[in-house]
């Protein structure tokens, strides 16, 4: 299945889901519970939800049969990506051969803990290699690219 990463609480794993109508409805579930995708249009969160898991560009965080956290992103390029985390241009993915960075789109984790380990895995998925995400923040600006991502479990 995945790596073990809540000790304390029952038994959190961070998987691949199989891409299918079961996975997909959980993961639209857990999005809709959870601001700000709960104030999305269906259409827009569904397409992406889709090609993330078609793709395998995902993990999820289950307890139990119960998913509680989902990170998904694109493989993409560094101009694509630097143009869509200024607000300049659409994110497009690109072939895994020509990508050269990552843009993270959907992050939902209501457990900062889960929220951590899902970080973590995905770092550890793509070892250096560029991640660009836009954070939503009431007012605030802030970093929305980190160069050469390298996760060292120790």
């Amino acid at each position: 299945m995945g790596a073990r990463v809540e000790p304390e609480q029952s038994r959190t794993d961070v998987v691949h889901l199989r891409n299918g109508f079961e996975a997909y409805g959980m993961v639209l579930d857990l999005l809709s519970r959870n601001a700000p995708f709960r104030h999305y249009d269906l259409d827009q969160i569904s397409a992406a939800v889709r090609l993330q898991l078609l793709r395998g560009t995902h993990i999820a965080a289950m307890r139990e049969r119960a998913i509680v956290g989902y990170f998904g992103w694109i493989r993409t390029n560094k101009v694509i990506a630097e143009a869509w985390s200024k607000n300049l241009g659409p994110l497009t993915p690109v072939p895994f051969s020509t990508s050269d960075a990552v843009a993270v789109t959907i992050v939902a984790a209501p457990d900062t803990r889960v929220l951590r380990h899902l970080v973590r895995h995905a770092r550890s998925l793509h070892p250096q290699t560029t991640v660009f995400f836009k954070r939503q923040a009431a007012g605030k600006v802030r970093k929305s690219v980190v160069e050469s991502m390298v996760f060292d479990p120790k």
